[in-house]
């Protein structure tokens, strides 16, 4: 298996999720609504985005009127989430640095949220076991983590070869494209037994989880989507399991 290094992060790939982001606009905007209401960032709260990409959750949580620093190693990230930062009106109330996640340049007990989006899975195991260390470290008490990776329950993750199908059907030649050139990126994909005690063995207290779906078009994500709202609930905590992309934890120091 190839090692990963900082170059493979390139343009294409943050352009690739900038132009999904807008592609999917009112799907993205309903699943980041979701995760913010669970954490509620406010005025006064000093926030940390993880990993922030191409900034989205910074900008969310600036827009709700905390203070959000997004960090990411990457220099076409960072350049990314400074431009969108500036269209949003949101640049204000937030600053996008460089830096590394294993070795976080911030004093302890510094923030009250940390957001760790779309990031643990980019993340080798000794990577993970540092940074984990490290959100500890930088949290204030009582704190909280929004940790949100891709559910490694979900048919789509066991079996890649199932997505292409529908992709195919949907006619999403960018998406597929994507997942050819970039799908390596996943270094680990971490379970969510595994990610639910590795916080608590680092001193978390979990509090909530949850499933996400990464698309919305497409017919059989609609009857995903229908079968989730309209079903009892054991059958809803099913479907979620087995076809919703992504999961997010919610957790306390």
């Amino acid at each position: 298996m190839r090692q990963v290094s900082d170059k493979d992060y390139t343009e294409e790939y943050y352009q690739f999720h900038e132009r999904y982001t807008e592609k999917e606009r009112e799907f993205i905007k309903t699943r980041n609504e979701e995760v913010t209401n669970l954490v509620l960032p406010k005025k006064g709260d000093f926030i940390l985005d993880l990993g922030c990409g191409i900034g989205t959750f910074t900008i969310e949580c600036a827009k709700r009127g905390a203070f959000t620093v997004g960090l990411d190693f990457s220099e076409p990230a960072t350049k990314t989430a400074r431009r969108r930062a500036v269209l949003s009106n949101s640049s204000g109330n937030s600053e996008i640095i460089r830096g590394d996640v294993t070795h976080l340049p911030f004093k302890p007990e510094t923030f009250d949220l940390l957001i760790i989006a779309d990031l643990v899975e980019h993340l080798y195991e000794e990577q993970y076991k540092k940074t984990i260390k490290e959100w500890y470290r930088v949290l204030k008490k009582n704190g909280k983590v929004m940790l949100l990776t891709p559910n490694t329950n979900c048919l789509f993750e066991k079996f890649p070869s199932l997505l292409k199908p529908l992709l195919i059907v949907m006619k999403d030649k960018e998406m597929l494209k994507h997942l050819s050139s970039f799908s390596y990126l996943h270094v680990s994909l971490k379970p969510l037994k595994y990610l639910s005690e590795s916080l608590k063995e680092n001193g978390f207290s979990l509090m909530h989880i949850s499933y996400y779906q990464i698309a919305s078009k497409g017919f059989i994500f609609k009857i995903i989507a229908f079968l989730r709202t309209k079903s009892p609930r054991w059958i809803k905590e099913r479907v979620e399991s087995l076809f919703y992309q992504q999961i997010s934890l919610l957790a306390k120091k």
